[in-house]
């Protein structure tokens, strides 16, 4: 019986260390998204600046009686702008979208590492329990051959050879 409950927790250990391996695994990919997520914060922070610039580009040509060509070019930049910014917000969004998921599988390791070290715990007592008892028997049974020696020894100086059947 002991034996079984050591290879349980060897196998309970075992489906830890790869859930954790898992669980590494997802912190990076979590930790690359951030990081990904961070690059694109920047580059809509980039192009909010360019769109501010070109506000006030476009005022000033709105206020010096702006001629139709410049318009036009100044109304291509927006249009590019806008499909940057367009671009940048899908990305975002997915990219947030496979953030949350990761958190989800890594929320979901931590709670199959709690479950096992729970498992573990409740393995780990049953031995302890069994070998508390194992002890107690084998006392009971040292006790029991003291007594029985002692016995003997009492019987040996109270009988006369005779008596013992000698």
């Amino acid at each position: 019986m002991a034996s079984r409950l050591l290879n349980l927790i060897r196998v309970y250990r075992l489906r830890m260390d790869r859930i954790e391996i898992l669980r590494s695994a997802g912190i990076n990919d979590r930790n690359n998204v951030d990081k990904l997520l961070l690059l694109l914060r920047e580059d809509m922070k980039l192009v909010s600046d360019q769109r501010q610039e070109w506000q006030s580009q476009w005022q000033k040509w709105l206020q010096e009686g702006g001629t139709l060509g410049n318009g036009r070019n100044y109304n291509a930049h927006h249009m590019q702008l806008q499909e940057i910014e367009n671009l940048l917000k899908q990305h975002q969004a997915g990219m947030e979208a496979r953030r949350a998921d990761i958190q989800l599988r890594i929320a979901a390791l931590n709670r199959d590492l709690m479950r096992y070290q729970e498992k573990i715990r409740f393995v780990e007592e049953q031995q302890a329990e069994l070998q508390n008892q194992d002890a107690k028997i084998i006392r009971r049974h040292d006790s029991d051959q003291n007594e029985e020696t002692s016995l003997r020894k009492w019987l040996s100086e109270q009988l006369t050879p005779a008596e013992m059947g000698f």
